[in-house]
């Protein structure tokens, strides 16, 4: 199971992704399903799955996920 994030009527929502179709989770971006997910201590893929549509539609995944800026710092010693 992939999860990722799609635009479905102009809205960006996240989407379980089976091959070139996907599942829509309507009202959540993936940051939010993550968010739930810590809150009730549930793994993501059980939270992506109860809360995903039974249909599936023609979406490609949208790039890039949120936040759009990632800072990070390597070190070596």
């Amino acid at each position: 199971m992939k999860i990722g994030q799609i635009l479905k009527q102009d809205k960006v929502m996240a989407a379980i992704f089976e091959g070139n179709v996907a599942k829509p989770i309507q009202n959540y971006t993936v940051i939010d399903l993550l968010e739930k997910a810590e809150r009730e201590s549930v793994e993501l893929a059980e939270i992506a799955m109860s809360l995903a549509q039974n249909i599936f539609v023609d979406a490609k995944p949208i790039i890039p996920l949120e936040p759009g800026e990632v800072w990070a710092c390597g070190c070596a010693y």
